[in-house]
């Protein structure tokens, strides 16, 4: 059964591993893609991996903005998605350059919705199962993301907008007893 909260790794993103690991280079996952269309991961009976090939209906393929190891085998990975039209994500994609390297789909579950009328960051805590996670490397920008501020801001903007209103109320008061605004 497919959920969002499991990435597979595809038949092609095992066989780029095992490369690495006989070539001696890790396996760098540079893009990660949203895809609109929700669906069931295909999982191969004998390999227990991922079918899928290519993405299906994929909206947006994009380099992470930021990487945070929280742990050996968990990582919180962050990007940003401006996309040209709005839609459901239903699927997840990890690429290692060109290859699809890992999928997470939900036939009716998604994650976000994506919007072009702002700008979506999305922040995805990943945890490594499928083999040596020291055989992965993930790429970033290293954006300096700073999400702390977020609830300052919040704060901030709730003091001026009561006091926005505040001076509202009291021009509403002097029109009513004066007459004049």
């Amino acid at each position: 059964m497919s959920t969002l909260e499991t990435l597979t790794v595809t038949e092609a993103g095992r066989e780029a591993r095992a490369a690495g690991a006989v070539s001696g280079f890790k396996v760098e996952i540079t893009h990660v893609g949203l895809g609109s269309q929700g669906f069931t991961v295909p999982i191969s009976q004998e390999t227990g991996l991922c079918t899928l090939t290519a993405p299906i209906q994929m909206q947006d393929k994009v380099e992470f903005a930021a990487v945070q190891e929280v742990s050996r085998t968990q990582k919180d990975v962050s990007f940003i998605i401006e996309p040209d039209t709005e839609y459901n994500a239903h699927a997840i994609y990890l690429f290692s350059g060109n290859v699809l390297y890992a999928v997470a789909a939900h036939p009716l579950t998604f994650l976000d919705w994506i919007s072009p009328t702002k700008k979506n960051l999305l922040v995805i805590e990943l945890v490594l199962e499928d083999g040596d996670p020291d055989d992965l490397t993930f790429v970033s920008k290293e954006l300096p993301l700073n999400l702390l501020q977020s609830r300052e801001f919040a704060v901030l903007s709730t003091f001026q907008m009561t006091n926005a209103l505040e001076n509202l109320r009291l021009a509403d008061r002097i029109r009513t007893i004066s007459g004049e605004f």
